[in-house]
């Protein structure tokens, strides 16, 4: 998805009272894949979690050793081995 008014038009929208945010997760489709190609979390939310519980750093460990498991993509269809994995964390207070 690029970042033109084609695409910032379909986006959701919402504001939000800063007093109910207690914190922000940015990240890339690399990260994204934990959940949706190589099944280590059913979702979005299992992973923050895991992530709370343990570090980022384990659980993007996790993705890269899934991954290089299938180094050529055939248990886990995706269309490269590895992508970036970018994530931003913001805890508001």
């Amino acid at each position: 998805m690029d970042i033109t008014t084609d695409y910032i038009d379909k986006g959701l929208k919402r504001v939000l009272n800063y007093q109910d945010v207690q914190s922000v997760w940015l990240f890339s489709d690399g990260v994204d894949s934990y959940y949706t190609d190589v099944n280590l979390a059913t979702d979005a939310v299992d992973m923050v979690q895991q992530m709370k519980q343990t570090s980022v750093h384990q659980v993007i460990d996790r993705l890269r050793i899934r991954e290089e498991a299938d180094g050529i993509c055939e248990t886990y269809p995706r269309m490269k081995p590895k992508d970036d994995a970018s994530l931003i964390y913001l805890t508001c207070e």
